[in-house]
């Protein structure tokens, strides 16, 4: 990470001396991001095709960081039976920094575009719960996500209707998750497991709820298509993108100083994966002060990650895991945007559908621990965005924005955990609510050689999931489960043009 970073200061400075900096992301931030709602230079980060609709030569600078605290992030698993009910109870934060630089220029023939970006994102959760009668879990779960990219963009009208655009991307990217804590009653401690020989391996799995340990690092090209044609009073923009993962390290540690160096290994391993998706964004001119927009995004990821270690070289049995992440996101949805009187109102409602799963396999010694520990999740989303902005004089301009969403999600886990010949499964089937607000303010403040867009965001969030389970120790049984969460999120930023 270190490396990183020195590598962005290095850009940094270079587009410092290079010229003043051009900057519009705050105008977006500002209303709550309502991309395709509302037409923006920026769209050309979406659709590369839409860069060949600007003239001369410009530098761009944002910067932007985000707060949120984790005040409730609860767990139950109820085995319905004296003294085995688990409940975590764990609270924290996590912090987000980004920030990005870039120019855009016009050639002989189309415009170019070029842009550093750095996202890193750290976060902690907390808790010291009771496992049963065996005493006290003090746990902690750390994530530390960096990515640094370099965007090279490209765009040429090929008639008076039509642009064309395309886009490469290359990206380095990190993740480590560490989940930590201590083996109740004892002095013992244990790090992204627990050593299955033990009682409270039953419950261990439950902390995948919050994230799943790695360690990796990876390389990502990803190359974008892009198109841009008006016909009249109908705007389409669509763009299709791809991309896959190279160069990349993997490493997952496992702790237990109760069981010793035979049940502590590292396996070291790498990460492959690709992600796909399109953008398609129509804009109906209505009349000459109100526009029609209509949007639908779509996004598929796959990754695998997978280790092994020596270990298996000295002791004859596995020591090996694999573990495969699926997401897709969907969004449909469409508005109203009316001219106002130096400003603009726009309002839109919309159709999210997010769905994710991890299937892990885990050998170690003579337990395997396989399916879903980390949970499948649906939810189908209705959002509603809206915004605002007003020119008050000739240097300052005020905007606003408002969103709210409610969603039906569904969570599923199914955990089977081989000990020899013995099978020991839990399962559990939730669903409920999540829903949200947040509201964003931006302003614009003009001088002869700069604008500066400063904006605010703060957001609140609560998930309130039930349902049951099964458990098949003994002669098996039904289990109550819960998931509750709430929490706030604060975010400020800026961006500057010359």
């Amino acid at each position: 990470m270190k490396k990183v970073l020195r590598a962005f200061a290095f850009f940094a400075c270079l587009f410092l001396l290079a010229g003043s900096a051009l900057g519009w992301e705050g105008r977006m931030a500002g209303m709550g991001g309502p991309a395709g709602l509302i037409a923006d230079e920026s769209d050309y980060l979406v659709h590369p095709a839409a860069l060949a609709d600007g003239t001369g030569v410009g530098f761009y600078a944002s910067y932007g960081f985000a707060y949120t605290d984790i005040q409730k992030a609860d767990w139950k698993n109820d085995w319905k039976i004296p003294d085995s009910q688990l409940i975590y109870s764990p609270d924290g934060d996590q912090w987000e920094h980004k920030a990005s630089l870039g120019t855009a220029f016009t050639l002989p023939k189309g415009r170019m575009a070029i842009f550093l970006e750095y996202v890193n994102k750290q976060g902690e959760l907390e808790g010291n719960d009771p496992i049963d009668t065996s005493g006290w879990d003090d746990y902690k779960i750390d994530s530390d996500l960096g990515n640094l990219a370099l965007r090279l963009l490209y765009a040429v009208p090929v008639s008076p209707r039509v642009k064309l655009g395309g886009e490469v991307e290359l990206a380095y990217r990190s993740e480590e998750n560490r989940i930590k804590g201590n083996y109740p009653g004892t002095p013992h401690s244990y790090q992204n497991y627990s050593f299955p020989a033990l009682p409270e391996a039953y419950y261990f799995q439950d902390k995948y709820l919050y994230g799943r340990p790695c360690d990796a690092t990876y390389m990502q090209a990803a190359f974008k298509g892009s198109v841009e044609a008006n016909a009249g009073p109908v705007e389409v923009l669509f763009t299709g993108r791809y991309g896959f993962l190279f160069a990349s390290d993997n490493e997952l540690e496992l702790r237990s100083s109760f069981a010793g160096p035979i049940a502590s290994p590292t396996m070291d391993g790498d990460v492959e994966g690709y992600a796909a998706g399109a953008d398609l964004w129509f804009r109906y001119k209505l009349r000459p002060d109100v526009t029609l927009p209509f949007v639908v995004r779509a996004d598929y990821s796959r990754k695998e990650y997978d280790g092994s270690s020596d270990l298996s070289l000295l002791i004859p049995m596995p020591y090996e895991y694999e573990n495969i992440e699926k997401n897709f996101f969907l969004e449909i949805g469409g508005g109203v945007e009316k001219k106002i009187e130096k400003g603009l109102i726009a309002a839109g409602l919309y159709y999210d559908y997010l769905s994710s799963k991890s299937d892990l396999d885990l050998r170690l010694l003579i337990f395997r621990w396989m399916n879903q520990p980390v949970p499948k999740t649906k939810e189908h989303r209705l959002v509603l965005k809206t915004a605002a902005e007003k020119e008050v004089s000739p240097t300052a301009t005020l905007r606003g924005g408002l969103e709210v969403f409610h969603g039906w999600a569904d969570m599923e886990s199914d955990v089977r955990g081989f000990l020899g010949s013995n099978l020991y499964r839990q399962s559990a089937d939730i669903d409920g609510s999540r829903w949200g607000a947040g509201v964003s303010l931006g302003a614009s403040f003009k001088t002869a050689a700069m604008l500066v867009e400063p904006y605010l965001n703060i957001a609140y969030q609560k998930t309130d999931l039930d349902g049951d389970g099964y458990n098949n120790i003994g002669p098996g049984f039904a289990t109550d489960n819960e998931y509750k969460r709430t929490e706030w999120s604060y975010g400020a930023g800026f961006s500057v043009k010359f």
